[in-house]
């Protein structure tokens, strides 16, 4: 009787022990199969069933069904956002015709201002320097649509890096001692030649320079590395406490740390920044220290740029 019951059972154990494995390894093919379709999400990719069962099957009809669905959102996020960046472009380029034309009056205007009463100048000057900033701002909102929408092109050549940051430190000193900042600036005296553009170059050192006058405490310090094939340009100053909660959204379009200390900032200075130095082959990055001696908070930009193969055999 025992030996009877035996054998039935010894075949149902091996048919669950053999649907088991293949369970198994069903799940193992499916989980493969699913990260390299993780990897790009943009391709029409589907899961396919490895073994013919009811239950797994409704179960990759599911998973599908939402990776289509994944799909059909970041497509039409990408359509918004394309489409959103168009508009930008367009008011943006529609504004800066009539504010130039605004501008051209207020200079003739400044040349009569001999004519006008202290009153009527400080109002003149008011006006001239609130439509330069809005220029500046309108500006500021065409190169990012340009930069994300693919249509900035650079031409990346040359440049003696050190001597493109030299020039916009100087034409910032001023500002900087106005905003009562003591800094220390460390730089090599030989060229230092990188792949670049100069006016982004020069664009990305204005925008953390003016980030630095906003939410710089007491100091700034600035420095650059030479390691093999790489230049590392360092902005280094000390936040308020409360700023440090901030840095990870520093690059986020439209993000200022600090609205009330906002000087009509855009939010887009940083994230400009770092889309060009993109462009360049290169990154800007943020980090947080902390001042050993004083337990002050750091903020570090650390811009990487490429050095040219010749750099050395260059005068």
């Amino acid at each position: 009787m025992f030996g009877a019951l035996l054998v039935p059972v010894s075949i149902l154990a091996l048919y669950f022990a053999i649907r088991f494995y293949l369970l198994k390894r069903s799940l193992k093919e499916i989980n493969q199969e699913l990260q390299i379709i993780q990897k790009n999400l943009t391709q029409n990719h589907v899961l396919h069933l490895p073994l013919p069962d009811h239950d797994l099957e409704k179960l990759l009809k599911s998973i599908n069904c939402t990776l289509n669905a994944i799909r059909n959102e970041r497509k039409a996020y990408a359509k918004r956002e394309h489409e959103f960046q168009s508009q930008i472009e367009a008011i943006s380029h529609d504004l800066r015709t009539p504010l130039t034309v605004i501008l051209g009056y207020l200079g003739f205007f400044q040349k009569q201002r001999s004519s006008f009463t202290v009153e009527q100048r400080e109002i003149l000057d008011v006006m001239e320097r609130k439509t330069r900033s809005m220029k500046k701002l309108i500006s500021q909102f065409y190169d990012y649509s340009r930069l994300t929408s693919g249509n900035y092109e650079l031409e990346i050549e040359e440049i003696d890096v050190g001597r493109t940051l030299r020039e916009i430190f100087a034409e910032n000193c001023m500002a900087l001692e106005e905003a009562q900042l003591n800094v220390q600036a460390d730089f090599p005296n030989h060229p230092v030649w990188v792949e670049g553009e100069r006016i982004a170059l020069e664009r990305i050192f204005l925008n953390l320079f003016q980030n630095c006058r906003r939410y710089a405490n007491h100091f700034l310090n600035l420095s650059m590395k030479e390691n093999g094939t790489e230049i590392q340009i360092i902005f280094e100053n000390d936040i308020q406490k409360t700023d440090v909660e901030n840095v990870p959204y520093f690059f986020d379009r439209f993000y200022m740390a600090d609205t009330s200390r906002n000087k009509g900032g855009t939010g887009l200075g940083l994230t400009i920044a770092k889309c060009l130095a993109e462009e360049m082959n290169g990154k800007l990055i943020a980090t947080l220290g902390e001042n050993k001696d004083q337990s002050v908070p750091l903020l570090r930009f650390t811009l990487y740029l490429k050095r040219t193969s010749n750099n050395e055999a260059r005068p």
